[in-house]
């Protein structure tokens, strides 16, 4: 600060840490905090004049934000961006850790999971630690989304000569090209609905198409069909001769 007195020429002196006006300069502030700063007027043939002025840091507002983060579901959780911090003294605060992580890990339910992305250290840890600063920590939301192309389903054709036994299809589904037991299959039943859970079978000679649905909670249902062929046997016919 800078005191200024009434009459040109007057000297102006500052008290100092013993309470003697020696100091030329008015004493200064960095920290948050307050000062007050006294001071004494001399002129010759005047009263020494004093007077006093205060000093006010403020602590400095700084906001740490992380970034929205997603997955498909079945995949591990991505390597998340380092939070964002914006509004500090240049070259402070550089030992502060930005590098995020999600306080739900391993909740792998579908859809958003709302403020679980955010840095290690709380707004009172930080403020703790840095006197001079008050902090926003914003926290992001991670999205888990359908997975949309790990799981598969298939079955081979069925092609048999006719002998009297009715065969069906066998639907296997795999998820990320591994057979995957937990998957719920569903043929299609006359109504063209996936409601049977063994295939429909022929017997006779003729031709079936056979349609299938396999479904897995965090993935995309997927459909599938396969033939069933009966074709007629071949008979043995031999002629006797008298």
């Amino acid at each position: 600060m800078t005191a200024t007195a009434t009459l040109e020429g007057a000297a102006i002196k500052y008290k100092d840490a013993d309470g003697n006006y020696i100091l030329d300069e008015s004493p200064t502030r960095t920290e948050y905090g307050e000062t007050t700063v006294e001071f004494k007027a001399s002129l010759e043939g005047y009263a020494d004049a004093y007077g006093s002025a205060t000093i006010n840091i403020d602590k400095r507002p700084v906001e740490i934000k992380a970034a929205n983060a997603s997955k498909e579901y079945g995949n591990a959780d991505p390597a998340f961006k380092d939070a964002k911090m914006s509004g500090q003294v240049t070259g402070e605060l550089t030992d502060i850790d930005l590098s995020v992580s999600r306080s739900d890990a391993g909740n792998d339910t579908l859809g958003t999971h709302e403020n679980v992305l955010s840095i290690s250290q709380s707004k009172e840890e930080l403020e703790a630690a840095y006197t001079n600063y008050t902090f926003t920590v914003v926290p992001a939301d991670f999205t888990i989304n359908t997975n949309e192309t790990a799981l598969t389903v298939s079955a081979e054709d069925v092609e048999k000569t006719y002998d009297g036994t009715s065969y069906g299809i066998t639907a296997v589904a795999k998820v990320n090209g591994a057979v995957n037991n937990n998957v719920t299959i569903k043929y299609k039943d006359k109504d063209g609905n996936y409601t049977l859970d063994a295939s429909p079978t022929r017997k006779n000679v003729g031709e079936t198409t056979v349609e299938f649905e396999a479904s897995l909670y965090g993935y995309k249902t997927v459909t599938g069909k396969a033939t069933i062929k009966i074709t007629k046997t071949t008979g043995n016919h031999q002629r006797s001769e008298c």
